[in-house]
């Protein structure tokens, strides 16, 4: 295969840099003249000019995709056949893909949801117009300069042949379904199943089959179940497990009905939240409401803390208790010290069936008189006693 070199003129293009090669072919970053920026260019290999089955999906395919836009795709700008190479020209991306961003380690759960997200509905956008990606994997996902995730390489596989096929890559077969592997025509199932894959590798930092070569994997693909992504990361949840198993099923009946659907099972289990909606003001417990005026004094200074947390300003809190006729901090402090006063000096001696308003009790100016019945709790003293204490003194 035979690679362009800078400067060189392909389908009135001029070869600026080589992006990244294939078993399909190259991407370059190339820039026309009648354009005002540099733009990615797909040149295929020159085998697949005599491939039958390829020929007929370029001629339908790219023709459908060139009419799409969505968000979460990179949107085709041209295509043809030059040299006998097919080509494709695609918006330029600026960014890191997610194979480059995977060899990092696992990425941040939340992260991965908001992804996921963004690119399953792309895929849904693709199958209503009854396109199949069959490629979708980290390296064919983008992160634009606003943190976006961007589908690119639609649907041009050349993934066809049984699983023994000697063709095969690693690279082609790590996240590809087996319906796929096994050479039945694939539905936007296979690409839910690619998609949950993908997910998989970003949250636990591998693929869920990638040791041995090709044909090995594949085989992990048809046969073997999914391995547990929460027991390579116990950090994530079990029930991450289920979402990913029920999305990788080997029957594509079994998955979800779309990759919309897989992605809000998937948000769900990692419990990221959901997007807030637009268009009218968020008011929840993180955003605290300030308390109506009842008075038309000066606003007061209110501290609110955050929910579940003491609040500590006690000057405010005494003036709303005192408002609501409730006794302020300071009343209470002062109760509290003649409690105590009150009990260290009569420490040591038997109490007798008197009130407190009778006993000269501090509280008796606060609480009610409660003469008409003896306080709970208070000893009665017999009253031979007393007068037996009256004789002796």
């Amino acid at each position: 295969m035979s690679t362009l070199e800078p400067g060189q003129i392909f389908a009135d293009y001029t070869i600026e840099e080589l992006l990244d090669t294939d078993d399909m072919g190259e991407v370059y970053v190339a820039h026309h003249p009648g354009l005002a920026r540099s733009n990615a260019l797909r040149v295929f290999a020159a085998a697949l000019t005599d491939d039958d089955s390829f020929r007929t999906r370029f001629e339908h395919e790219v023709d459908v995709l060139a009419g799409l836009s969505h968000p979460a795709l990179v949107k085709v700008l041209d295509h043809g056949i030059d040299d006998s190479r097919y080509w494709i020209a695609y918006e330029l991306i600026g960014g890191e893909n997610l194979g480059d961003r995977l060899e990092q380690g696992p990425l941040d759960p939340q992260v991965v949801a908001r992804y996921v997200a963004e690119i399953a509905s792309a895929l849904d956008t693709l199958a209503a117009s009854g396109v199949v990606h069959r490629q979708v994997q980290p390296t064919n996902i983008l992160i634009d300069q606003h943190d976006r995730a961007r589908l690119t390489d639609f649907g041009l596989d050349r993934l066809s042949g049984a699983a023994d096929d000697a063709g095969l890559t690693i690279r082609t077969v790590t996240y590809a379904a087996p319906e796929l592997l096994q050479g039945y025509t694939p539905d936007p199932r296979a690409d839910q199943y690619s998609l949950a894959a993908t997910a998989y590798a970003l949250l636990t930092g591998a693929p869920p089959f990638a040791t041995g070569n090709a044909v090995s994997i594949s085989m992990a693909h048809i046969l073997q179940p999914v391995p547990a992504a929460s027991r390579r990361s116990p950090h994530l949840p079990p029930a991450v497990d289920a979402v990913l198993a029920a999305a990788m099923a080997k029957n594509p009946t079994d998955r979800f009905p779309t990759s919309r659907s897989f992605a809000d099972a998937l948000t769900a289990a990692l419990g990221a939240a959901p997007p807030r909606p637009t268009g009218r003001r968020h008011c929840g417990p993180d955003r605290a409401r300030l308390p109506r005026r009842t008075d038309a004094g000066p606003r007061e200074e209110v501290a609110h803390a955050a929910p579940g947390r003491r609040r500590t300003d006690r000057s405010t809190d005494s003036g709303r208790r005192s408002r609501r006729g409730l006794p302020t901090v300071e009343e209470r402090r002062r109760q509290r010290t003649h409690q105590r006063e009150h009990r260290s000096r009569h420490r040591g001696r038997r109490r007798c069936g008197r009130s407190q308003a009778h006993t000269g009790d501090p509280r008796a100016a606060v609480l009610p008189d409660r003469t008409d019945r003896p306080e709970v709790g208070v000893r009665r003293t017999p009253i031979r006693r007393l007068r037996a204490g009256r004789r002796r003194q």
